[in-house]
C-alpha cells in the first residue's frame, strides 16, 4: 500500500495505492524448464472520496529455464496492456511478449568474488 498527499491552489488531495501479484510456477522436471501464470491487480483511489477507484488488472504467462544454479530466464506473454504516462512515458504499451532475467544471491556467490 502507498499512501501519496499533495497539495496545490491551498486543495489538498490524498491518494492510496494497492498493488497485489499472485503467481504460480511448476517445475516441469524435464531439462531445468518450468512454466507460470501470474495475475495482477493495481488499485488507485482517492481518499474520502466516494466513486474514486481505478482497477487495473493484467496476467502473464511464461516458459523459463535455469541456465545454471540460482539462474534464471524466461520468455513470455502479458496479454494486457497498460498506458500509464506517470509510470514510464505517455507512448509506453506494456501488453505483448518479454524476456526476464532472475538472480538468486546467496553467500555461495559471494564467495566467487573472495577468491
Amino acid at each position: 500500500m502507498k499512501l501519496a498527499q499533495e497539495e496545490a491552489f491551498g486543495l489538498t488531495a490524498s491518494t492510496v495505492t494497492d498493488f497485489y501479484l499472485v503467481r504460480a510456477e511448476y517445475d516441469l522436471r524435464w531439462n531445468n524448464f518450468d512454466v507460470a501464470a501470474e495475475y495482477r491487480i493495481l488499485n488507485s483511489r482517492i481518499s474520502n472520496q466516494a466513486n474514486s477507484n481505478s482497477i487495473k488488472n493484467g496476467y502473464s504467462a511464461e516458459v523459463g529455464y535455469v541456465a545454471f544454479e540460482n539462474i534464471h530466464v524466461g520468455v513470455g506473454y502479458n496479454f494486457v496492456g497498460t498506458e500509464e504516462r506517470d509510470l514510464v512515458g505517455k507512448d509506453y504499451w506494456s501488453a505483448g511478449p518479454f524476456v526476464s532475467f532472475r538472480m538468486k544471491f546467496t553467500e555461495k556467490i559471494l564467495n566467487y568474488f573472495n577468491k
